[in-house]
């Protein structure tokens, strides 16, 4: 089992049949290019603190430790995580590249300080005019809420943002509008996020709290 810790600005490809033990994504630039399938399983943690990991389609599995965003560091993209996900101060997650779905196989916890992207370029299907991200098991809220809206909706208009099969915990602290003109509240409880008023268009709006 390997220690793998990816820097520079280049895509970099891993490849071979031994596990990766520990994975550690910390690119300003660039992302990690997977060539075969068990190096996609990590015996230990797998962290991001710099840079967007984006997965691709991929999935991957921490057997512990579970994948942590922390720093500057943000997974992105469509894709399956099996394990734990914690965001904490500085990290994220954005399903989109530029929309799309995340699959968690395991909790999600948004620390205080994260974030959470969702890009909204329509209301009709997930994963393919919005983000979300689906949760087999639990979910705490805390953080960042940033909504980026790619068309004008018309107010009332609700997106599922996050599928949660399990225990639905707290809320984000700040939920942030692109653009501004467009104003929404999140419920944790369904994990939708509702239009609740389109005016003229200025710079980005800044909450502090979300609907409860």
């Amino acid at each position: 089992n390997a220690y793998v810790s990816l820097r520079g600005s280049a895509d970099q490809t891993l490849s071979g049949s031994g596990k990766i033990h520990r994975f550690d994504f910390a690119k300003p630039g660039g992302n990690a290019l997977f060539s075969t399938a068990s190096v996609k399983t990590f015996s230990g943690a797998a962290t991001v603190t710099a840079g967007n990991w984006d997965l691709l389609g991929n999935t991957f599995t921490s057997s512990t430790g579970g994948f942590t965003a922390s720093g500057a560091g943000t997974l992105t993209g469509a894709g399956t995580l099996t394990g734990n996900v914690t965001c904490a101060s500085g990290g994220g997650i954005a399903p989109g590249s530029p929309v799309g779905c995340m699959t968690i196989t395991g909790d999600l916890v948004f620390q205080a300080g994260s974030k959470y992207t969702v890009n909204i370029n329509g209301a009709t299907t997930a994963c393919t005019n919005f983000d979300r991200v689906t949760v087999s098991g639990n979910t705490t809220y805390a953080g960042t809420l940033q909504a980026n809206f790619g068309y004008t909706p018309a107010a009332g208009a609700t997106y599922k943002i996050a599928n949660v099969s399990g225990s639905k915990n707290l809320n984000f602290t700040t939920l942030t509008v692109l653009p501004n003109n467009i104003a929404c509240s999140f419920a944790p409880a369904t994990g939708i996020l509702t239009v609740t008023s389109v005016s003229a268009q200025g710079p980005a709006e800044t909450r502090a709290g979300a609907e409860t």
